[in-house]
């Protein structure tokens, strides 16, 4: 039998309790993944670009690396290829923080870098694909890697400089400058001085144990960073550190990186970083350096890149750290 009209509910009241309830949000369902950072990866509380695209970030590796390396290498002339992440890796304790598209492809990322030795972290490269540059997603990015750590340090461009206070919470500090020199077909090999008096060189597979502690040391002192070096000389890297011969302190340290070109074959010579304690041992580290590669380089058209770190870069810190470093 059909119930009455008098038995119904009234119709306003059942209206009144559907969704969505003036005043209050549409109520969703979504799953949650506790391995994203807080308010992020969730589409309904998620991260927006400005343009109201949404994306989501996740903790990354390798395989993401490897998909922007050289879309950061070649059109936009970042210091890092395929290969560096597993160079960092060996140096330094990661975090990878990447964005994502809904397809899973790579729009941005942001690396951190902690280190036991210093007591503070260093956030760079911090990278987004060219298509989607000036919507937010840097500023994202570098929001949530800050969260990993309270000391935080990361070298900036000179005029983003003014704004790192009110998006970041970090303090502006211009301490050191890069100096970068970009050579095509050199010639000037034969010309570099070959060696220097009171000056003994060295590759890292000859290099002692207090030899290592002394590059520590030096290289501290040029960075403000402790630093381990040994990873960095391998099959794709070389490292050359300059001593002197009376108090066997070090006085300069060169590091060569081979960046695979696109084709895979012909390496372009990157030496970063280059530290000494005047031109003429950085002169006799340079010869020292390009010796393996000069008549390769002769007979190619191999671009060699030189990165001269210099001790006065524009950089921002936390407010609450009194260290600086330079990558």
């Amino acid at each position: 039998m059909w119930p009455s009209e008098s038995d119904l509910e009234p119709l306003d009241s059942i209206i009144d309790r559907m969704n969505p309830i003036s005043g209050f949000p549409y109520p969703m369902k979504s799953a949650m993944n506790p391995g994203f950072p807080r308010n992020v990866g969730d589409p309904w509380i998620g991260a927006y670009t400005k343009n109201g695209f949404w994306f989501k970030l996740t903790w990354g590796g390798e395989e993401e690396w490897k998909e922007v390396a050289n879309e950061m290498w070649y059109r936009n002339e970042f210091l890092v290829d395929s290969d560096t992440f597993q160079l960092y890796e060996k140096a330094v304790p990661l975090k990878f923080l990447v964005a994502k598209n809904i397809r899973g492809e790579v729009l941005g990322l942001a690396l951190l870098s902690t280190s036991d030795l210093s007591n503070f972290s260093i956030v760079g490269p911090i990278f987004v694909q060219e298509d989607f540059r000036h919507v937010g997603i840097g500023s994202i990015l570098m929001k949530e890697i800050i969260k990993e750590n309270t000391e935080i340090a990361f070298n900036s461009i000179s005029y983003l400089l003014p704004k790192i206070d009110e998006k970041f919470n970090l303090t502006p500090k211009s301490m050191r400058t890069f100096g970068r020199i970009r050579v095509t077909n050199p010639s000037g090999f034969p010309n570099l001085k070959e060696e220097k008096t009171g000056v003994i060189l060295s590759f890292a597979k000859k290099i002692s144990d207090e030899q290592w502690d002394k590059i520590s040391e030096f290289g501290e002192s040029c960075t403000n960073e402790k630093r381990n070096w040994r990873p960095f000389s391998d099959e794709k890297n070389q490292l050359v550190a300059a001593f002197d011969k009376d108090s066997g302190d070090c006085i300069g340290i060169s590091v060569l990186r081979e960046i695979e070109n696109e084709d895979g074959r012909i390496p372009d010579l990157l030496v970063a970083p280059l530290y000494a304690k005047s031109p003429t041992i950085a002169e006799v580290l340079l010869r020292k350096t390009f010796k393996k590669h000069y008549f390769r380089t002769q007979k190619t058209t191999t671009i060699s890149t030189w990165t001269i770190l210099q001790s006065t870069v524009d950089q921002s810190i936390s407010s609450s750290s009194p260290h600086l470093n330079l990558l």
